[in-house]
This record gives structure tokens, C-alpha cells and sequence, in this order.
């Protein structure tokens, strides 16, 4: 008997080993090389539809509300910027696999995935608040179940074990293997979610942050992609501004404003600023203070065992990526920085918090060069 569930589970580690060597290959090969960079095409993906109508509020669906605020936001890009596509993964209440949405993403060769979801909280009807996350290592069970709900919809799928390779939605297990993939865009994807997450949270609302968890969706995309969770549908106050013209207007508009400022930022030109009602000022948006290949990051730890998903320590690193070098060390590294005073404080807050031999780096074109002083 133990025997054959040692077995089974040594199958399974070695099918869900194989999913994260496929995926880190396809991520390799379809990275976009480096060069002057022109927004083109944004893929926008209202999440759940159809037979999935995601979480429930007292009278409204999560995949409703999340559709209405979607084409809100296609059309202030399409109102704002003439010249970006706007693609979408469904315009109507219609089913769409998550791998198919990914797919069609990649096929249409999107510079941004953005995905819009609404939060739920069962029972409790008191959470509330906007997030938004990236693909990475999940550091609470707050984000491994929003990771958990969003990616079940995988059960109604058909074979879902075979095109996912082993993946299981209800697993912790599966979402460690799953945060092992290193996907080439998960800088540009935080910073996109940081700059849409100060907007979500600059218009009264509880804002609850940048986080990352291991959403199938994001996984499999090879442009830099979010999630964002635009409210929690199951609080009744949050249900009637999600549903209201008021409500939803004002979060398309956040997630478009901080849209337009990563475009601002990654393309280094001056672009049209934006009024609260969508239309376009007379003045401009200043570039960004430093160029996307010109940044600082902070190495805060560097070992061959991983750090412990529930390590404290973690939470003064916000948007770190994991990676591992030639010789099979796990290297961490804080989210990118433009200026050095900002990098700095990090790297002091991470020594602080027991990360004792933090390092200071700053990137150039893509060489990295160690800060001294």
C-alpha cells in the first residue's frame, strides 16, 4: 500500500516537472528580444463566462461584472490610443478555457495580457478591497485560495488532466512546482500591477496591494500579464459599486490609467495624460526618470534550498522574482527600482528583516554590475 502511493506520488512530481520544463522552454523561445518597444495590441480578458458564472454575489455574477468592466477599459485604450488594438478573450456570456485564453493572447502576439476578475470571500461578507496580482510564489493562504477558485474552472474543461500535465487545482503541491517557472516578464508584469494597483486604491477604496499566486492563466502567456481583482463581490456594499455605472466606470478607468503610464514608461516618449473621465489634456506625461534597461535590484538571498513559503521575511519583498543559476542556487531578487535612494531603503529594510547579506545591483542593458557605495 505505501508503496504504491510512494509511486503515485513519484509520478506525479516527475508529470508536474515535465509541465514546468515545457513551459520555461515555450517562454524561452517566444520572449520578445530586447529593442525600441511600440504598444501595439493589448489583450483583455474578462474572466469566467458562459457555464462558469464565477463567484456570486446577493443578485450579480462575478463573470458579468467582470465582462462590463472589461469593454469599458477596451474602450477608453481604443478612445485614448487609436493606433493600440484592443483584442478580447469573449465579448459576450460565452465559455473560453483558460489555456485557450493564453492562446489566443500569444497568437495575436499581445504586448499586455490583462485580466479582470472579481474577489469573493464566501461567507464572510465583510472583506473588501482591490488587489492585484502577478504570477509567482504564493506567500499567503489568502493568495493560494484566490489561486485556487480563479484556476477550478479548469475542472469543467474537457481532459483538463492531459492538457494541463498533471496540474491539480486543489493541490498546494501543484502551485509550488507551478512557482518554479521563471517567466521572462514577471518585472514588466509587476510593474504594470504596481502602477494599476495606485490607481485602483487612489479613489477611497481599501487597496490590498500587489501580490503574486499561481494563476494557470498567466502562466502560459508570453507577454507581461495580470489579474486584477476589482472588488469583492460577496460584501453588499462592494456588489452595488461593482454593478453600478459609477463603480465600474471608475475601475476601468484606474486600470487604464495605469496602462497608460506603463506605456508612457516602456515606450520612453512622451504620450497623452489622461482626465479622470477618460478624454485626453492638453499637457503631456513626462517620460520616465530612468530607461527600462537602466534599474537597480536588490540579491537578498542566495542559497540551494528555497526559502519556506510562509518565511516573514518575505513580506519586505514585494515583486521578488526566484531564479537559479548554473550551479542550482535559488536566487532572489526585489522588483526593479529607478532610482538608487529607493533601491537603498529596500536593500536596508531587507537587511532588517534578517536578510543580512543583501546585495545592491544596477542593470545596464542587460549586465549587471555590484553598488559598493
Amino acid at each position: 500500500m505505501y508503496l504504491n502511493s510512494l509511486l503515485s506520488m513519484s509520478f506525479k512530481i516527475v508529470l508536474l516537472l515535465a509541465f514546468i520544463f515545457s513551459l520555461q522552454q515555450h517562454l524561452m523561445a517566444q520572449s520578445k528580444p530586447a529593442a525600441k518597444f511600440k504598444m501595439r495590441t493589448v489583450f483583455i480578458d474578462p474572466g469566467h463566462g458562459g457555464s462558469d458564472p464565477g463567484s456570486l454575489g446577493a443578485y450579480s455574477h462575478e463573470a458579468d461584472v467582470a465582462l462590463k468592466i472589461s469593454l469599458k477599459l477596451g474602450d477608453l485604450i481604443t478612445k485614448n490610443y487609436p493606433d493600440v488594438k484592443v483584442v478580447y478573450a469573449r465579448t459576450t456570456d460565452q465559455f473560453v478555457d483558460l489555456y485557450e485564453r493564453a492562446v489566443m493572447a500569444n497568437k495575436c502576439n499581445a504586448d499586455l495580457f490583462i485580466c479582470v476578475h472579481c474577489n469573493s470571500a464566501g461567507k464572510n461578507h465583510s472583506a473588501y478591497g482591490c488587489e492585484t496580482y502577478t504570477m509567482g510564489l504564493y506567500r499567503s493562504d489568502d493568495n493560494l485560495n484566490v489561486a485556487k477558485r480563479e484556476n477550478s474552472v479548469i475542472l469543467l474543461e474537457d481532459d483538463y488532466k492531459t492538457k494541463y500535465q498533471g496540474f491539480d487545482p486543489n493541490d498546494p503541491a501543484s502551485y509550488i512546482m507551478l512557482s518554479m517557472v521563471q517567466n521572462a516578464n514577471i518585472d514588466q508584469s509587476v510593474d504594470l500591477a504596481g502602477k494599476i494597483q495606485g490607481y485602483l486604491g487612489s479613489n477611497g477604496r481599501f487597496d490590498r496591494g500587489v501580490k503574486q499566486a499561481g494563476f494557470v492563466v498567466l502562466v502560459y502567456t508570453k507577454m507581461p500579464s495580470i489579474l486584477v481583482e476589482t472588488g469583492f463581490i460577496t460584501n453588499p456594499n462592494e456588489e452595488r459599486y461593482l454593478n453600478s455605472e459609477e463603480g465600474s466606470q471608475t475601475i476601468a478607468q484606474s486600470i487604464f490609467n495605469g496602462f497608460s503610464d506603463y506605456k508612457t514608461e516602456v515606450e520612453s516618449v512622451k504620450s497623452p495624460a489622461k482626465k479622470q473621465d477618460g478624454t485626453i489634456k492638453n499637457d503631456t506625461i513626462k517620460p520616465a526618470t530612468a530607461s527600462p534597461t537602466e534599474f537597480y535590484k536588490v540579491q537578498f538571498y542566495s542559497a540551494f534550498e528555497p526559502l519556506g513559503i510562509g518565511d516573514d521575511r518575505l513580506q519586505q519583498a514585494k515583486g521578488f522574482t526566484i531564479a537559479q543559476d548554473d550551479k542550482g542556487k535559488y536566487i532572489y531578487f526585489s522588483s526593479k527600482y529607478f532610482t538608487k535612494e529607493e533601491a537603498m531603503e529596500a536593500e536596508n529594510k531587507l537587511k532588517k528583516a534578517g536578510f543580512k547579506d543583501a546585495l545592491l545591483f544596477y542593470f545596464k542593458d542587460g549586465k549587471k554590475n555590484l553598488i559598493t557605495e
